[in-house]
């Protein structure tokens, strides 16, 4: 029996002793990697190192002290309990703790993957000076919609174009609710089924009090999305109308699973940018050429991915299914085509764009069509990190979500920095799964919207829901920049939001959530 009771007794040491902290103990990765977070004032690349080397003593000084212990317990024993503690009875081999990707997004938040093999010592590392949290890195498994079940994926063909936006939603497309303990790994996409002084300034535009040189060439045939954002009427039998320049200078960055770039919608100006899929190994800009488009063919590339990024930058700025028929899109892939995705890739990537506009004049603006229960443990990594994008000058249209709840409650949805977008059906009605309240900004159509999509050149598919509907505010946004004084994110949402058709919209759940259906005119036409 005594024997019995020291055998768990050392079994646990390790794991007893390292729990002496003040803070709460950090959640275990699967994986071994962790993303740890420190003070935005603190020199990332100074830090690392006392860091490591404050490990490692605390690893030592672990296995010291439980020798001691475990010394002085089984003094009597002999040798037989000795082989129980044998796994503390190490020095630390120079591979048990490893730093391999830094972040420093705009100077505002600052982080560093680590992987640690022993992690009896993990809590302990939340005392170390300077460190603001610790959460695991393993992959989180978005829910990211299929395309229609009756359509598939069609190769366009513009005489059908009425029929295609018409369809029902497919039952695989339904919302799943987030899960209230944020232990689970798997989250939602948005669609039903994504200092101090900023680092990037915006172009100094054309200041546009009167609006004379914007002209509006109609387009006809056009899909009932984009329609009713340029009507303020529900006419879906009007064309759709645009600006000359129709987002030309302005790059949207589609924070995704990918970009297909050689759709024919996209006239060569999508583009592949980071990719946490086709290079794993390291936070890398990708620059070798394609030769074929995405959708599993053999000879298709990783970085167009699963089709939801696809069908995104579709209705930001395809010829035909676009909102801005002339922005540059560049695919920023966070995620794999199954939809998982882990927080260091959201961090590569955000990293990254922040880092491609630095000391840049040019318009420019985040999609993000993908979210986060607030109560999982990443979350609020996540939105610190988005969160320094926008201080750091770029604007972020996010997706409300579609777990019927309120968006102040989803990340980034919640945050006040961001854009926040619900959705809208073809009869203007507000969309029974899309989220909702305060932190919603504006809704825009997002139920039954045919776009781009993965596969041959010229494939289309049908999707619902916010990841839908973010994307229109976001070429609405690249349209009017080019007009605007140099604004900053929160004076551009400022201007969206008054842009609005107000009092349009049906079947909205709450008070607070805004009445305001998106319109892509700078002033009343």
């Amino acid at each position: 029996m005594k024997l019995s009771i020291l055998t768990v007794f050392l079994v646990g040491c390790c794991v007893a002793l390292a729990c002496s902290h003040k803070k709460h103990p950090v959640e275990r990765s699967d994986t071994q990697r962790y993303i740890v977070q420190v003070n935005h004032d603190v020199d990332i690349l100074d830090f690392i190192p006392n860091f490591l080397e404050n490990a490692f003593q605390t690893l030592e000084d672990l296995i010291h002290e439980t020798e001691e212990v475990a010394e002085t317990v089984v003094e009597d024993v002999g040798k037989t309990i000795g082989k129980l503690f044998k796994r503390c009875h190490k020095k630390p081999e120079p591979k048990a703790i490893q730093v391999h990707d830094i972040f420093d997004i705009g100077g505002m938040f600052k982080a560093f993957q680590m992987e640690l093999h022993n992690d009896t010592i993990l809590d302990s590392l939340l005392d170390i000076t300077q460190v603001m949290s610790i959460i695991p890195d393993d992959d989180i498994e978005f829910l990211l919609p299929k395309p229609n079940a009756h359509n598939s994926v069609d190769k366009r063909d513009e005489s059908d174009d009425e029929d295609d936006t018409s369809s029902e939603t497919s039952s695989s497309l339904s919302a799943t609710k987030p899960t209230p303990t944020g232990s689970s790994d798997k989250e939602w996409s948005s669609t039903t089924f994504s200092s101090a002084m900023p680092t990037h300034t915006p172009t100094k535009g054309h200041k546009n009090d009167t609006i004379t040189y914007i002209k509006m060439p109609e387009e006809p045939q056009a899909p009932w999305n984009l329609v009713r954002i340029s009507q303020r009427e529900l006419d879906l039998e009007q064309p759709y109308t645009t600006d000359s320049l129709s987002g030309a200078g302005v790059t949207v960055y589609i924070i995704d699973d990918g970009l297909a770039i050689h759709n024919e919608d996209f006239e060569k100006r999508a583009s592949y940018g980071w990719s946490a899929v086709a290079n794993s190994t390291s936070n890398k800009h990708i620059t070798q050429k394609s030769t074929s488009s995405a959708g599993g063919g053999k000879n298709s590339d990783p970085r167009d991915g699963g089709g939801h990024g696809t069908h995104v930058a579709g209705i930001i700025g395809g010829k035909h299914y676009g909102v801005a028929k002339n922005v540059t899109l560049v695919g920023v892939q966070v995620l794999q085509p199954n939809g998982k995705g882990s927080v260091s890739n959201f961090l590569g990537g955000i990293n990254w764009v922040v880092e491609q506009e630095k000391n840049q004049t040019r318009p420019v603006l985040i999609n993000l069509s993908l979210g986060l229960p607030k109560e999982n443990v990443r979350a609020k990594t996540l939105a610190q990190a988005v969160e320094a994008a926008v201080k750091a000058g770029i604007p972020v249209i996010a997706a409300a979500g579609n777990s019927a709840v309120d968006a102040c409650d989803i990340v980034p949805a919640n945050s006040k920095n961001v854009f926040t977008v619900g959705s809208t059906t073809q009869e203007d009605e507000m969309d029974s799964q899309s989220c909702y309240g305060a932190c919603v900004d504006v809704l825009a159509p997002g139920f039954d919207i045919t776009s781009t999509y993965i596969g041959e050149p010229d494939s289309t598919a049908t999707m619902s829901g916010t990841s839908m509907s973010a994307p229109h505010v976001s070429g609405v946004a690249a349209m009017i920049l080019p007009y605007l004084d140099n604004p900053t994110p929160k004076e551009l949402y400022k201007v969206m939001r008054g842009m609005a058709t107000r009092n349009k919209i049906s079947g909205i759940p709450d008070k607070k959530t805004p009445n305001a259906l998106l319109y892509n005119k700078l002033k009343n036409h």
